[in-house]
């Protein structure tokens, strides 16, 4: 009896322990286990739910940077209106004008929920059309200082179209480093419209192909800027099938 009595003990430790194990599993150790986790088949009504709405998320993403790359084509029709780059660059200066940065700098912070803290540094440099930026993200779990990394860096062609409406094309790549690292080629189509020189509207979308898998990265903002300096507002989700980090964003910049 006392044997059997000490099995059933135990079963039940093994099971609370497997239970704390797995509720030890994090926000960021959740986000970053979809990059391994492999296709499955229709297994119940639960999966098959999620499974839509991730398709409506990567639809609707799919969607905005659509509409972005039209947006980019029209200004990349457009940009050749002044008679020289010297010139153009001349009058967006005389300007003030917040559009195509020579250089821009901006630290943020991002309260994510579920009990997720990010904080990002974003820099951007070019000459009008031509550019790169890039930038380096950090999560951290509040409850147990689990951490994950994202560090992106693209080359830019960008346009303006009718001097308040800028949109950009992004190649590059984006790297993510947790329990593991991975990179994949990333996509995007930042989009900016220009409420005279002080009041900035921006959508960014991006894409990033990672083992057969989509990170969804899209945020959106309004900042305001005076002379060289400014803030911006915003609101930020990454996505990955199942799991998503998204949150208020706040932050500082520099730009010129």
């Amino acid at each position: 009896m006392y044997k059997i009595l000490s099995i059933i003990f135990a079963l039940i430790f093994l099971s609370f322990a497997a239970f704390a194990e797995e509720k030890k599993k994090g926000k960021l150790d959740s986000f970053e286990a979809e990059v391994h986790e492999e296709e499955k088949g229709s297994s119940s009504s639960g999966s098959s739910s999620s499974s839509s709405s991730t398709s409506a998320q990567g639809i609707a993403t799919k969607g905005i940077m659509d509409m972005m790359a039209n947006f980019f084509i029209s200004g990349l029709v457009n940009t050749g209106e002044y008679s020289s780059l010297s010139d153009m660059q001349k009058g967006l200066r005389e300007m003030e004008s917040p559009a195509l940065p020579t250089i821009r700098i901006e630290p943020s912070y991002q309260y994510v929920f579920d009990g997720v803290s990010g904080a990002a540094l974003d820099a951007e440099m070019g000459y009008l059309m031509l550019g790169v930026n890039g930038e380096f993200l950090y999560y951290v779990e509040r409850e147990n200082g689990d951490n994950l990394k994202f560090l992106s860096g693209h080359f830019l062609l960008r346009t303006l179209f009718a001097q308040i409406i800028e949109a950009d094309m992004a190649l590059g790549a984006r790297g993510m480093m947790g329990n593991n690292s991975h990179t994949g080629f990333d996509l995007g189509f930042p989009f900016y419209i220009f409420f005279g020189k002080h009041f900035i509207w921006d959508v960014k979308p991006y894409i990033t192909f990672l083992r057969g898998r989509d990170i969804y990265d899209i945020s959106s903002g309004l900042s305001y800027k005076y002379k060289m300096f400014g803030v911006r507002a915003a609101y930020r989700m990454i996505n990955i099938q199942n799991e998503t980090l998204h949150g208020p964003r706040i932050g500082v910049f520099f730009q010129w």
